[in-house]
């Protein structure tokens, strides 16, 4: 018979505390980028938000070009257009969303963050590499139905 680990020992609350501490520092930075992105169009000739370096120099687009846009146009409620901005951050965004929000739950209480990207089965993530790649050719592909993929 092999022996069972023990359970860990609880965390202490204190550590509990300065987690919770810092969520809520993580939740006001991303409360400010967001109300600095709802006033900042990124679309606006001359914005102060940076564009894509591979697209300025390549005039190809890459997974995450028009995210920024795309953002912004979710923070105002288009979702149409965000997902004209960019299709594979609007579909992808709940999922992000909700595994945000279990991980940040799970934090708090002191949990290890689950599920850790080590634990995903392998043909998860060559599953998810494969779609930002295939995204990333089709953008690029001239006609449609290619063309409404790019920013």
């Amino acid at each position: 018979m092999t022996a069972r680990s023990p359970n860990p020992p609880p965390i202490p609350r204190t550590w509990c505390r300065r987690r919770i501490g810092l969520l809520g520092l993580a939740a006001v930075a991303l409360g400010a980028a967001a109300v600095y992105l709802h006033r900042h169009d990124p679309s606006v000739p001359g914005s102060a938000l940076p564009e894509c370096l591979l697209h300025r120099a390549t005039g190809l687009y890459c997974p995450g070009c028009g995210s920024t846009r795309a953002l912004h146009e979710l923070l105002h409620g288009q979702w149409r257009s965000a997902a004209g901005h960019n299709l594979l951050l609007a579909a992808a965004l709940p999922a992000v969303a909700i595994l945000l929000a279990r991980t940040t739950w799970r934090y708090a209480r002191g949990l290890p963050a689950d599920p850790a990207p080590s634990r995903l089965p392998a043909r998860w993530l060559w599953g998810l590499f494969a779609a930002v790649m295939v995204f990333w050719i089709a953008r690029n592909l001239p006609g449609p139905p290619f063309s409404s993929l790019a920013p």
